[in-house]
C-alpha cells in the first residue's frame, strides 16, 4: 500500500485541493459521492482503446477496437438524449452488429476484461475512509461498463464499502434525493460542471477529479513523449502504469528517478523477459554477468518471479583459476563438478548475459555451446554469431551510432552496482557530495545517479508485475526501440538537462570533471537519420489513424466509385451510412494531412 503521504499528494494534484480542505468539506457535507471510475477504481490502462485492443488481440476478432469505438459514437448520437445522454452497452453492441456483422464479442466478454483491468485507488480510498469515520452516507456512481453486480462485487473484493450504488442510466437527480438538504451532497467526478443553471450542478458541490491521462502533460513532466508510436495495447498499458504513478511522485524526485520508471522500467521489463524466452527456447536456467550488471539483473528477475539464476562471470573465473587449496575436501568436490558443468562442451544450462555485448574477461571461445544476449551488440563478428541482440544488433552505422550513445547515458547509469562502492549505503538517507575534481568522487556521483534510475525502474517492475503476462512480447519490444530512439535524437531540454551533472562513464578515469550532456549531442546525429525517423512517426501517425476505424469505412474509402456514388439516397437508405459519409471524408482528409507532411 502506498504510503499516506504519498496518497495525499494524489489528492492535491487530482482534485487541487490540500487533503485537509478535502475533509472539512466532507464535514459540511451529508452524503459523498464518487464517480466509481477515475477514483475509487482506476483502469490499468491509459485509456479504454487499451481494453477493446486487448479483446481485438485476445478474442482474434479484426478490427474490433475501431468499430467498437465508432458504435459508441453512433449509439450516443441514436439513444442520448439532453436528459440522459448514457447510454447502455446493450445500445453499443446492438449497433457494433451492424458494423462488425461476424463479431461474436458479447457485452459479458467486455465486462469480463473490464474488471480484469481495474484496481483500487487508495487515495480516494482513503477519503472514503474519513467520510465513513465521520458518519457521512456513501454512495457511487457506476460509470464503467460493468454491470452493477460486477462493480459491488469488485469493491467488496477489493475491501470498498459503498451505502449505495447508482447507475448513470438512473439519472443524476438521485444526487438530490439522496441528500436530506440542498447544498449537502459532495460530488467527487471526472466531470466538470458546465451549467450552473442545472438543477443538479447548482445544488452540489462537485469536485472535479484529474483524470491519470492528464497527469502525464502536467508540469512538463519529462520522459513521458512516448505516445507518438504505434497505439497497442501493450503501449497503452505501459503509459498507464507511468500515468497511475505521475500523482505520486515527489515533485523534490530529480528527473533520473523518471527516466529510470518510464524507460529503463519497460526496457528491463523486455529483456528479461526476452532472456527467459531464449531460456526456455536453449534450455538454460543459468546466467553469468560482469559484476557491475548482476545487481540489477538479479533483483530485476527476483521481482518478475523468473526463474533463473544469476552468477558473476569474475566469480566464476576466480574458481576456475583457484588451486582449492583453501576449501575442504566436499566444497573442493562441488565447485569442480560445477566447473566441468560450466566449461563441457555439451553443456546448454548457460547463457552469458551482458548489456553491450563487449564482456572480455570471460573465455567465449573456448564455450562454443554458451549463447550470449544482450541489449545492443558490439561484439566482435565471431562473438556474433553466438550472441543476440534485443534491440540493436550494431550491423549498420546508423543503429551502432544510436546504440552508443544510448549506451553511454542510459546503460551504465541502469546496470552500475551501487553496493560495490557504497556498501553500507541506505537508498533512505540524504547523501550529498562535494565533488573536488578527484576521480574517486566523480564515480560516486555516477553512483548516486544510478541508485535513483534503478530505484525508478525497480518500482515500474514492482508495478506491471501482476499483469506482466498480457504484454505482447513484439509490442513491447516496438515500444522500446521507439522510446529509445526518440530520447536519443529528439529529446526535450528538461530531458537533456537532467544529464547534465551526471558523469560521463568513460571519464571515470580522469581528474576532469565532464558528464554526460558535454558528449551526447543529439544534433549531430545525421540529417537523414531524423528525416526517417520523422518520416516512421508519420507512418505511425497514419496507421494509428487507421486501426481506429472498422474495416467497413476504410473499405468503402478505397472504392474506385467513391465518387460516383449517390450519398443522399444511401444516406435516406441508411441513416448510419451518415456517420460513414462523414468518416470517410474525415480520413481521406487525414491521410492526405499526414502524406504531405513526408
Amino acid at each position: 500500500m502506498l504510503s499516506q503521504e504519498r496518497n495525499k499528494a494524489e489528492v492535491v494534484r487530482r482534485t487541487g485541493y490540500a487533503f485537509s480542505t478535502i475533509s472539512n468539506l466532507i464535514e459540511t457535507h451529508d452524503v459523498i459521492a464518487f464517480d466509481v471510475s477515475k477514483t475509487l477504481l482506476s483502469r490499468c490502462v491509459l485509456s479504454s482503446d487499451g481494453v477493446f485492443r486487448f479483446m481485438e488481440k485476445s478474442l482474434g476478432v479484426e478490427g474490433f477496437c475501431g468499430a467498437r469505438l465508432k458504435a459508441e459514437q453512433l449509439a450516443e448520437r441514436r439513444f442520448g438524449t439532453n436528459e440522459a445522454s448514457e447510454i447502455s452497452l446493450n445500445e453499443i453492441y446492438s449497433l457494433l452488429a451492424v458494423l462488425l456483422p461476424d463479431s461474436t464479442v458479447t457485452p459479458d466478454d467486455e465486462r469480463e476484461c473490464e474488471e480484469k483491468f481495474h484496481f483500487s485507488n487508495q487515495a480516494f480510498v482513503m477519503i472514503a475512509a474519513v467520510a465513513r469515520d465521520k458518519g457521512k452516507r456513501l454512495i457511487g456512481i457506476n460509470d464503467t461498463q460493468m454491470n452493477k453486480d460486477q462493480v459491488s462485487r469488485l469493491l467488496e473484493a477489493l475491501g470498498i464499502e459503498l451505502d449505495a450504488l447508482y447507475s448513470p442510466l438512473d439519472g443524476r437527480h438521485f444526487l438530490l434525493k439522496a441528500a436530506a438538504k440542498p447544498n449537502r451532497a459532495l460530488h467527487f467526478s471526472q466531470r466538470k460542471p458546465t451549467n450552473m443553471n442545472d438543477d443538479v450542478d447548482s445544488a452540489i458541490t462537485a469536485i472535479h477529479v484529474i483524470q491519470h491521462s492528464d497527469c502525464l502533460r502536467q508540469d512538463d513532466a519529462p520522459f513521458v513523449d512516448q505516445g507518438r508510436g504505434e497505439y497497442t495495447f501493450t503501449s497503452d498499458l505501459i503509459l498507464g502504469q507511468i500515468a497511475a504513478r505521475m500523482p505520486h511522485v515527489d515533485p523534490e524526485e530529480p528527473d533520473l528517478y523518471s527516466c529510470g520508471f518510464n524507460v529503463c522500467g519497460p526496457l528491463l521489463l523486455g529483456f528479461c523477459d526476452y532472456i527467459v524466452e531464449h531460456s526456455m527456447q536453449e534450455g538454460f536456467d543459468e546466467l553469468l554477468l560482469p559484476p557491475g550488471q548482476i545487481h540489477i539483473i538479479e533483483q530485476s528477475l527476483s521481482t518478475l518471479k523468473l526463474p533463473l539464476s544469476c552468477y558473476s562471470i569474475s566469480d566464476v573465473k576466480e574458481v576456475i583459476t583457484s588451486d582449492f587449496s583453501n576449501v575442504s575436501a566436499e566444497k573442493r568436490k562441488q565447485l569442480r563438478h560445477r566447473i566441468e558443468a560450466w566449461k563441457s562442451q555439451d553443456s546448454k544450462n548457460i547463457a552469458i548475459v551482458d548489456v553491450d555485448g563487449s564482456v572480455l574477461d570471460f573465455d567465449f571461445l573456448t564455450s562454443p555451446q554458451v549463447h550470449q544476449y544482450c541489449i545492443f551488440d558490439q561484439s566482435s563478428p565471431v562473438r556474433q554469431e553466438r550472441a543476440s541482440a534485443y534491440l540493436l544488433d550494431g550491423s549498420n552505422a546508423t543503429n551502432t551510432d544510436v546504440s552508443v550513445i544510448v549506451g553511454t547515458v542510459l546503460f551504465d547509469l541502469l546496470f552500475a552496482n551501487p553496493k560495490a562502492s557504497f556498501p553500507n549505503l541506505n537508498s533512505g538517507k540524504d547523501i550529498s557530495l562535494t565533488l573536488n575534481g578527484k576521480a574517486e568522487a566523480i564515480t560516486d556521483v555516477g553512483l548516486l545517479a544510478s541508485i535513483c534510475v534503478q530505484r525508478g525502474a525497480l518500482d515500474f517492475l514492482r508495478m506491471i508485475a501482476p499483469i506482466k503476462d498480457t504484454l505482447d512480447r513484439q509490442e513491447l519490444k516496438d515500444f522500446n526501440h521507439f522510446c529509445l530512439t526518440r530520447l536519443v535524437t529528439t529529446p526535450t531540454e528538461r530531458e537533456y538537462r537532467t544529464f547534465e551533472n551526471v558523469p560521463f562513464p568513460w571519464c571515470k578515469g580522469e581528474t576532469e570533471w565532464r558528464t554526460i550532456d558535454s558528449y551526447w549531442k543529439p544534433e549531430s546525429i545525421s540529417s537523414k537519420y531524423l528525416t526517417d525517423f520523422r518520416r516512421q512517426i508519420h507512418e505511425q501517425q497514419l496507421h494509428n489513424y487507421d486501426r481506429m476505424l472498422p474495416n467497413s469505412i476504410k473499405d468503402l474509402s478505397m472504392r474506385d466509385d467513391i465518387g460516383q456514388l449517390d450519398w443522399r439516397r444511401m444516406m435516406y437508405r441508411h441513416p448510419l451510412k451518415i456517420s460513414y459519409w462523414n468518416s470517410v471524408r474525415r480520413f481521406q482528409r487525414q491521410k492526405q494531412n499526414e502524406l504531405s507532411q513526408k
